[in-house]
């Protein structure tokens, strides 16, 4: 068993930050839904809100599986911020 597992996840990001690696513990630790919600927002800003292809936003979230990214979609589309 590692460290990282043995840890609580607050002790966790203590310890990352006391060895000057917090941006590895927010590597490690991933992307909230919101954060994640935000980057596809600004790639379709970027993008002039051209049609997108799926294939495009598995570019800019590469480790999501294709469902994740619909499901974020989706989420955006309830939330009136993109037509999908």
């Amino acid at each position: 068993m590692t460290v990282e597992e043995i840890l609580t996840a607050k002790e966790g990001e203590k310890y990352y930050q006391r060895a000057g690696l917090s941006g590895r513990y927010t590597r490690l630790k991933g992307l909230t839904d919101d954060a994640s919600k935000e980057l596809l927002c600004q790639h379709m800003r970027n993008e002039s809100n051209r049609g997108l292809r799926l294939t495009e936003f598995s570019q800019v979230l590469p480790s999501y599986s294709t469902r994740k990214i619909q499901r974020l979609l989706n989420a955006l589309k309830s939330d009136g911020k993109v037509s999908v």
